[in-house]
Parts: C-alpha cells; structure tokens; sequence
C-alpha cells in the first residue's frame, strides 16, 4: 500500500452509523454514554492492516468474473504474494470460485476471511471468524485458514457479500530457500 497511497477518505460521524464510519453508536443513548459499535468498514481496515508496505502488481482477471468481484494482487516486502478478494455480490449469489497462479514451490496459502450477511450488513459481521470486541479491538486467530496449492494454483471460494486476504508465502527454491 506504500506506493501511491496518500490516504483513506472515511466519514468520522459516531452519530451516523448509515455511511462510511468505522465506528458508530447505534441509539443517541449509546452515543451519549461513548458506547460504539464497529462498523463493517473498520474490519475491512483492519484485514487491510496486513497490507502495509506491500506494492501492487499487475493483474489479470477472467473476463467471465462477475461484475461485482474484485481480486487485487499485491507484493509483500517479504516477497510474500497477498491477494485481496471482495465479492460484492448480493446475498443469495452464487459464491465465487477465484483461481490465483502462484508458481510452483507454494504448497498452501493462509486465508483470513471477512464475511458478512449482506453487504449494507451492521451486524453479524466476522474477520477471521471473530467479531471486534467493544472496544474496537480484534485478535486475529491463533492460526488462518489453510488453502493448498496444486500446480501453482490456488483456488478459493469467497461468497457473496464477503472479503478475503489470501497471503502466500515466498516459493521455496530447489535448495530449499
């Protein structure tokens, strides 16, 4: 995200929790006690936390991708690949089947899910399968889940309304770096 990113335009509005706040109080009660509430832009931010330092790379899709998928693929300076996948379509959508080339020498992926019933959903919102504590925390899974590679190829199954980051590790070498 370091090349060409200047910023992030959110609304900072804890009153509205109908736009682009990260963060918002559901009641004007809640507001006036500081009770707020996660918004599904603050999971996507903090799936997007794994994104720092990484460039992005050139990309081709399948030109019979659905309309409202997104797949973005990135370098780590690690040289690990980190994919992000965002299906936008709506609840009840077939869920999307994303081949990713990796090469050869992968042999798994780590995948962390954002999901979601919809994609205006307020609640029942997940990253990682875990929700955002009260307080806006999140504790990231003590272990993602794992896709396997075949062929250089990595497929995953992102539903509708859903996110994903799939990070893949640098390949290993036949010496074994």
């Amino acid at each position: 995200m370091a090349a060409g990113v200047t910023g992030i335009n959110l609304e900072g509005n804890p009153a509205y929790c109908l736009g682009y706040s990260p963060v918002c109080a559901t009641t004007p009660a809640q507001l006036a006690r500081g009770v707020l509430v996660a918004q599904p832009i603050w999971y996507a931010l903090l799936l997007t936390r794994a994104l720092i330092g990484d460039r992005p790379l050139q990309s081709m899709s399948s030109p019979s991708q659905p309309e409202d998928l997104a797949v973005r693929a990135l370098l780590a300076p690690d040289g690990a690949l980190q994919f992000v996948i965002v299906n936008d379509e709506p609840p009840g959508a077939p869920a999307a089947a994303v081949s990713l080339h990796v090469g050869a020498g992968v042999p798994t992926a780590s995948l962390l899910a954002l999901r979601a019933p919809s994609p205006d959903a307020t609640s029942g919102v997940t990253l990682g399968g875990r929700t955002v504590a009260g307080d806006g925390s999140w504790r990231e899974p003590a272990a993602r889940g794992s896709i396997p590679a075949t062929a250089g190829q990595i497929t995953v199954t992102i539903p509708p309304s859903s996110a994903a980051l799939v990070s893949v590790p640098r390949a290993r070498t036949s010496a074994g770096h």
